[in-house]
């Protein structure tokens, strides 16, 4: 959904019940996308956000957060540290 509007992305993960992975901060803010009543948002936090860089730090992330219950939270995952907000 490359190029698509926040709004249209973020209805589309909702309407699919899928966990919403992106490297746009804005889904970080809670004020404008609350993560509550979503699957569940990652922010993945990645400076710069080569193609390698990227998919090692979603498998990094996945690993982390393989049993950690995430529907209606916000995580953000930066480096070896992620913090997840309910």
């Amino acid at each position: 959904m490359s190029g698509e509007p926040d709004e249209k992305v973020r209805a589309f993960a909702i309407e699919s019940g899928r966990v919403l992975v992106t490297l746009d901060a804005d889904f970080a803010n809670i004020l404008r996308f609350p993560p509550t009543g979503t699957p569940g948002v990652i922010r993945l936090k990645i400076h710069p956000p080569t193609e390698e860089a990227i998919r090692e730090l979603i498998h990094r992330t996945l690993r982390a957060l393989k049993d950690v219950p995430l529907d209606g939270c916000l995580a953000v995952s930066h480096e070896d540290v992620i913090r997840i907000r309910r």
